[in-house]
């Protein structure tokens, strides 16, 4: 069935896709992108594959792909499908950043169990790091499609299951419309990068599923679309 039928995830800007339940994304001991095989990130610190899903510690396991996926001048969408065990910080699905204040870096995750981000652009030092804050509180041990949009001549937007979600904090970034985003940091899956610029830090403890990202804004009723075309795996 065509994409507007709600069988087919969006592609258009596809950039990023790793996925626990596909064999394409090999998840033994390393993952593919799923549409550039050829970039390829290490299952660090015990990170597994359990029941199509993987199994996130919260201490420091993660899949690690290494310095790629500079945003650019680019919008960027990112979407998890996530089941929270346990949160009590800032806990970590994507990021491409490190734990200190530092130029171009992004990353979504949770805190105290509510969507929440970091994007910096340049100088980070004087233009404050935007650190919006999503309002619902997102119950455990249940799966959820979430989505951060970047939008980059306007603000930071997040959805869950598709639906718009409200913010609680400044999310405008237009401030670094234009910008390069490029930096060296790796960009992980299930963690953050510790200032060190080394280690994982802030692990996600629960469930992640399949990980998308995207160099184009995505619009809600695209949102919805990929949540109708996978929420069956979810159930």
């Amino acid at each position: 069935m065509s994409a507007g039928g709600y069988r087919d995830i969006v592609t258009d800007g596809l950039v990023f896709q790793v996925d626990p339940s596909n064999n394409l994304s090999d998840n033994v001991t390393n993952v593919k992108n799923i549409v550039t095989p050829n970039m390829v990130g290490s299952m660090d610190n015990g990170l597994v594959v359990t029941n199509n899903n993987y199994i996130c510690d919260g201490v420091d396991n993660n899949i690690d792909f290494g310095d790629v996926l500079d945003m650019g001048t680019s919008d960027y969408t990112i979407e998890s499908w996530i089941n929270i065990s346990a949160n009590s910080g800032n806990d970590w699905f994507i990021s491409k950043a490190i734990a200190a204040v530092s130029d171009y870096r992004f990353g979504f995750g949770i805190s105290n169990s509510k969507l929440f981000s970091v994007i910096d652009g340049s100088p980070s030092a004087a233009l404050t790091g935007k650190l919006p804050l999503g309002d619902t509180v997102l119950t455990h041990e249940v799966w959820f499609q979430v989505t951060m949009v970047i939008d980059r001549s306007a603000s930071i937007s997040y959805r869950i299951n598709g639906q718009a979600e409200s913010l609680t904090s400044d999310a405008d970034i237009s401030a670094w419309d234009g910008q390069t985003f490029n930096s060296a940091e790796s960009l992980r899956v299930g963690a953050y990068t510790d200032s060190g610029g080394t280690n994982p830090s802030n692990a996600f403890n629960g469930l992640l599923g399949l990980q998308k990202i995207y160099n184009r804004v995505l619009t809600q009723s695209e949102s919805e679309q990929n949540y109708e075309a996978t929420k069956h795996r979810f159930q």
